[in-house]
């Protein structure tokens, strides 16, 4: 019970799960839009940079604020809209869970995340 109303799950199976997964597996992202999400994008190709010395690392950790954002680059929305997590308590918060399948790049996502709040 939340806020004075009771709460039911949805009936389900291992048989309708199955089937609503596989269903899911075939859905693809459309590609060929001027700003659709890239197949692959390097670190640098997030940043902007297309040499480690245009990022100015010096000065980027000498400007950040801790106090005020813990935000890190973490992948693309689009070509030109880059997605940052910020794991300041005030925003998205230091806790999280990381899931999926053996192979998914679980162990490549957490050590990013390590580096990029280094950035």
């Amino acid at each position: 019970m939340a806020n004075g109303r009771t709460f039911r799950l949805d009936p389900f199976t291992r048989e309708g799960n199955e089937a609503f997964a596989r269903r899911l597996a075939s859905l693809n992202h459309h590609t060929g839009f001027i700003n659709s999400i890239p197949e692959n994008v390097t670190f640098l190709e997030m940043m902007g940079a297309e040499d480690v010395e245009e990022l100015h690392i010096r000065d980027r950790w000498a400007a950040g604020d801790p106090i005020k954002s813990l935000a890190v680059p973490i992948g693309l929305r689009s070509k030109t809209d880059r997605l940052e997590l910020n794991l300041h308590e005030k925003a998205h918060g230091p806790h999280g869970l990381l899931a999926g399948t053996t192979g998914s790049g679980k162990s490549e996502t957490a050590a990013s995340l390590h580096s990029l709040t280094c950035r």
